[in-house]
C-alpha cells in the first residue's frame, strides 16, 4: 500500500483519507463515547456528511501532533 496519508487506508477496496466514527476511534484508540465527546467539545474537527461523522486522517494525525506530551528532554531542543 503507498505510504502517502491520503491513501493509506481502505474501505471497499478503495483508498481514502476519510474514516467514519469506528475506524477514528480504532485510529486514536478512544471509546466512541470519547470521540463523540471531543466532537461536541469541538476538539476534534470532523465533518458531517448528512448525520454521519467523518474524520480527516491529516486532521487526526494533526490533532495527535499538536497533542502529544512531551518529554522534559525533548522541551529543551
Amino acid at each position: 500500500m503507498d505510504e502517502n496519508p491520503k491513501t493509506k487506508f481502505e474501505r471497499d477496496g478503495m483508498a481514502t483519507a476519510v474514516l467514519d466514527v469506528v475506524e477514528a476511534c480504532a485510529y486514536l484508540a478512544v471509546s466512541e463515547i470519547t470521540l463523540r465527546r471531543m466532537v461536541r467539545d469541538g476538539e476534534l474537527p470532523h465533518t458531517r456528511v448528512r448525520k454521519a461523522l467523518r474524520f480527516r486522517v491529516e486532521d487526526l494525525d494533526r490533532y495527535l501532533a499538536e497533542n502529544t506530551q512531551r518529554g522534559p528532554e525533548e522541551k529543551s531542543r
